[in-house]
Order: C-alpha cells, then sequence, then structure tokens
C-alpha cells in the first residue's frame, strides 16, 4: 500500500475483509449500563475482551478504541458490499437463466 500523506503511520496491510466479518459476526452485541452512570443511560456494543481476543487490536482489553472500531466496522462493510454485489450478479445469472428455461418450455407447448 502507499505511504499515507501524513506520515504517520508504518507498516500498512490490506485486511481480509472476510475473516473480519466473519469475527464481527461471531461477537456477541449487547446492551448495558456502566455502573457509574444513571440505570437510564445505556450503551450497545460487543464487549472489550470478546473485541481484543476477536481482532487483537488492543492495547488494554478494557476498551474499545474507537479507530479501531470503525476500521472494523469499515472493513466488514466493505465485505458485505463486495457480497451483496457477487448475490446480485448470481441472482440476475439465476434469473437469466430461468428466462430461457421459460422461454424453451414455452416453445415446447406450442411444438
Amino acid at each position: 500500500m502507499n505511504e499515507p500523506i501524513d506520515n504517520k503511520r508504518r507498516d500498512c496491510r490490506e485486511v481480509d475483509g472476510r475473516r473480519i466479518l466473519d469475527k464481527l459476526a461471531g461477537l456477541r452485541i449487547e446492551s448495558w449500563n456502566y455502573k457509574f452512570d444513571d440505570p437510564k443511560i445505556r450503551h450497545i456494543g460487543p464487549m472489550a475482551q470478546d473485541f481484543a481476543a476477536a481482532f487483537g487490536l488492543a492495547d488494554d482489553a478494557r476498551t474499545i478504541n474507537f479507530g479501531d472500531a470503525i476500521g472494523v466496522a469499515f472493513a466488514a462493510i466493505k465485505e458485505l458490499d463486495a457480497l451483496l454485489d457477487e448475490r446480485d450478479r448470481q441472482i440476475a445469472a439465476l434469473r437469466e437463466g430461468l428466462t430461457e428455461i421459460r422461454e424453451a418450455l414455452a416453445r415446447i407447448r406450442r411444438a
């Protein structure tokens, strides 16, 4: 990959979107409130320990780095988009095949 313009990052690598999507799909997403917050205040997401175990990104398994959470979400969204595009192509091909079969059946019935 190209070196980022800001030159603050190094060792940039492509990620395996499918692997990230699979790991993300395996995480429990829960709603909770912190002990120190008003009980009416709710949060949602994976547990930091589970996120750290799945992705190995944490410096501290007690919190989820906001940038890592967004990066995981972006990678998963990108992979889902690619999967949907592939499914759309498969569906279009199946529809085309079905149309051909229906037309052939109609010709046989007319004969």
